[in-house]
């Protein structure tokens, strides 16, 4: 696979092609490879998959990109090998002068980044920058922290050639501050790796988007959200598409809602974690691993409750929330995790309101047999060519795997409802 990859990488073509769409060969190669697909498979959708693709631009030896001027390069689409220049130089820089052999350079990589674009970054071109990051980290399907550097940094370059910040409100950073020291959380020290049980945790985050949802203050700018993304601000932003026009619309008028609605789902995902875990401190699982696995439960349940049906942004946050888990496990800070948490809460909630905030149906009430595992994974290698049923289908499957399959079925059921053995949604 790595060769494959490296053959029609990045520098054969670009991260984006068509001005608006995102270079998914990787992810797609990544998700079946993980379901099982065989390898004249892989190669079969690798050679469809590159038709659609430009050709990489050359690298201009007179644009240098440093740590003083980087952020210059933030949203100008543009450069995009100069920034992967400019992060492949640091991580050798980082190999070279790490101190001892416990740390990754890797993980210090990301940690020394991250951090600084998330608010513009996490949320970033639908996701996709996280994405190819966190597919990046996910190269073996043993669960170790095998990596392929390469694509780490084109998802970290991608993810400033994308970056946008939104006008006003707080930064994730100061938002996850005041969550920790409100919640005295600083010493969150259970374990990343700890079960669940068979829980579904979907409901914390659920809960607050219909409470956002219902907010005068929320309803008042989404009526106006159309007549924003199409003023002269929004409208000049190019290359960009209508939906990245819209979340950018979004995020500069509803800045301080986000904001409140994030803090509101942290208090309340700490207020269950506290009720289920608060007498248990040694053997329970951290309050982050618990927000995490809540925000992956919220994020697919989101996407498959949606009145929309198949709604095509929701998806990515499916397919972006197993990413970021991946991401999450090279942080060592609290603050780093919860600040990165906190920026993408705010980011899906910003897809969900550019989608048109519909309506939630609430948990399937499905009561006929789901079709197996087996028999989902089958119909998505063998017949899918499209690779977004790849990567929900696996993370739907991930899911399962590492956290267990709750009493609602949710990892089955919507992986069941993209490829269409039941109906959508499936109420």
């Amino acid at each position: 696979m790595a060769a494959l990859l490296e053959r029609f990488g990045t520098d054969v073509y670009h991260i984006e092609y068509r001005g608006i769409y995102s270079n998914h060969l990787m992810h797609g190669v990544v998700a079946l490879v993980g379901l099982g697909a065989a390898e004249a498979r892989v190669e079969s959708f690798v050679h469809s998959y590159i038709k659609h693709l430009d050709p990489v631009p050359k690298i201009s030896e007179n644009v240098q990109v440093t740590a003083e001027n980087l952020m210059t390069f933030a949203g100008k689409r543009s450069n995009f090998l100069e920034l992967v220049k400019f992060f492949t130089n640091e991580l050798e820089s980082l190999r070279m002068r790490k101190s001892n052999a416990s740390q990754n350079p890797l993980s210090l990589l990301l940690q020394r980044h991250v951090p600084s674009l998330a608010d513009g970054g996490i949320g970033a071109a639908a996701f996709h920058p996280l994405i190819h990051i966190g597919y990046g980290l996910m190269q073996n399907t043993s669960g170790d922290f095998i990596a392929s550097p390469r694509d780490v940094i084109d998802g970290l370059s991608y993810m400033v050639f994308s970056y946008r910040r939104a006008i006003g409100g707080k930064s994730s950073a100061a938002i996850a501050e005041s969550i920790i020291i409100e919640l005295d959380i600083s010493s969150d020290s259970g374990h990343w790796q700890s079960e669940f049980g068979i829980s579904d945790l979907s409901d914390a985050l659920l809960a607050v988007v219909s409470d956002f949802r219902s907010g005068q203050r929320v309803q008042k700018v989404f009526k106006q959200l159309a007549d924003l993304a199409a003023s002269p601000e929004y409208d000049s932003m190019e290359p960009a598409s209508s939906f990245e026009r819209g979340t950018a619309a979004m995020g500069d008028n509803m800045q301080d809602c986000l904001d409140s609605c994030t803090e509101a789902a942290m208090k309340r995902l700490h207020s269950q974690f506290e009720a289920k875990y608060g007498i248990m401190k040694e053997t329970c699982p951290s309050f982050i691993t618990y927000t995490m696995k809540a925000i992956v439960d919220g994020a697919i349940a989101l996407y498959a409750q949606s009145s929309n049906g198949d709604d095509f942004f929701l998806l990515h946050g499916v397919t972006s929330v197993w990413a970021l888990r991946r991401m999450l496990q090279y942080f060592d800070s609290n603050i780093e995790k919860i600040q990165i948490l906190v920026a993408y809460v705010k980011a899906l909630l910003a897809t969900y309101v550019t989608q048109g905030m519909p309506t939630l149906m609430g948990a399937s009430k499905w009561t006929e047999s789901l079709p197996s595992w087996t028999d989902i994974i089958k119909k998505t290698v063998d017949s899918s060519v499209d690779e977004h049923e790849y990567k929900v289908v696996y993370t739907c499957h991930e899911a399962e795997r590492v956290y267990g399959s709750p009493p609602s079925q949710l990892y089955r059921l919507t992986a069941a409802q993209k490829m269409r053995f039941i109906p959508w949604p499936c109420v």
